[in-house]
């Protein structure tokens, strides 16, 4: 009788630590589009974290969203301190495969490091031939990320169809659609381990921002069925006004087409000339619906 109770006990105990290990390690962060249960993936900045932190009253509600391993922090120089005690995984950003190619041969990086995402826009920190041919250096970004066992995050932005703007005129294309329509979805997905669809720039437009992601995730999945597809969103996009209900209607709207999200929230700069001031009161109401009203399984 005992000796039965006992193998009943261990059973049901090695159960449960297959269905912890399922849903909550490390490892189910590659989990297929298409499983069951999947937790929310967030992508977000080292500065942007410390910026909502700092917020008087929201230090614990931020880590309560992003202090586990399914967030992928964008490092600096210098990541802050409170990042090396969080369970998150790490990045490193660049603007084109030649500056990651150089990084890796002159410096290298952190243990720490995890991803390396490929930040591919028409500014001047990305070379014109990635500007007009982004897939090729995805590629080649993507099998020298392997070599030094990294994962590649494509991210290429909706104005690298700037090069293409006579077509986009002549067949009176929004940005959008000829960025769908160049493929560029599909020919960078078929290479990264993760792609980032840069729809912020719609976010003010419910159906556009939908419609967009949804082609873009759908297109992107064509040749890489296992492709982890994030979506962007932003405080402040391009120095415009959103409200936290809008970014939580967005981040409603796609959810089922996306394994997670890329939380912008951009101060002004080189890097983002027109964004201006950011937004944290928009960032802090907005994370808290997410906690609130959608609870992902990595909150409870």
């Amino acid at each position: 009788m005992l000796k039965n109770l006992i193998v009943r006990f261990f059973s049901f105990a090695l159960i449960l630590l297959f269905l912890w290990t399922l849903f909550f390690s490390t490892e189910s962060f590659a989990v297929s589009p298409a499983a069951g249960l999947k937790p929310v993936i967030w992508l977000i900045n080292a500065s942007a974290l410390l910026r909502l932190k700092k917020v008087p009253g929201a230090s614990s509600l931020v880590k309560l969203a992003f202090d586990h391993s399914h967030t992928i922090v964008i490092i600096g120089k210098h990541s802050p301190l409170f990042l090396k005690r969080w369970k998150c995984q790490w990045a490193l950003s660049f603007p084109s495969y030649h500056s990651f190619s150089s990084r890796m041969r002159e410096e290298g990086i952190s243990p720490r490091v995890k991803f390396i995402l490929l930040d591919q826009e028409s500014w001047r920190f990305t070379p014109k031939k990635e500007k007009l041919n982004p897939s090729i250096y995805v590629k080649k970004a993507v099998m020298l990320a392997h070599q030094f066992g990294l994962k590649l995050a494509a991210a290429p932005a909706v104005d690298l169809v700037n090069s293409e703007l006579r077509k986009i005129r002549r067949f009176h294309l929004s940005r959008y659609s000829a960025f769908l329509n160049l493929k560029i979805p599909k020919k960078v997905g078929s290479y990264a381990d993760l792609y980032e669809i840069q729809a912020q720039g719609s976010e003010m437009d419910p159906e556009l921002y939908r419609s967009f992601v949804e082609r873009a995730s759908q297109q992107a999945r064509q040749s890489n069925q296992n492709l982890i597809v994030l979506a962007g969103l932003s405080t402040n996009p391009n120095g415009q006004k959103v409200t936290a209900e809008m970014l939580y209607q967005d981040f409603k709207a796609v959810k089922s087409d996306v394994n997670g999200y890329w939380l912008n929230v951009p101060a002004g700069g080189p890097w983002c000339p027109r964004c201006g001031k950011p937004d944290l009161k928009v960032g802090i109401d907005f994370i808290k619906q997410v906690i609130e009203k959608i609870r992902p399984t990595h909150l409870k």
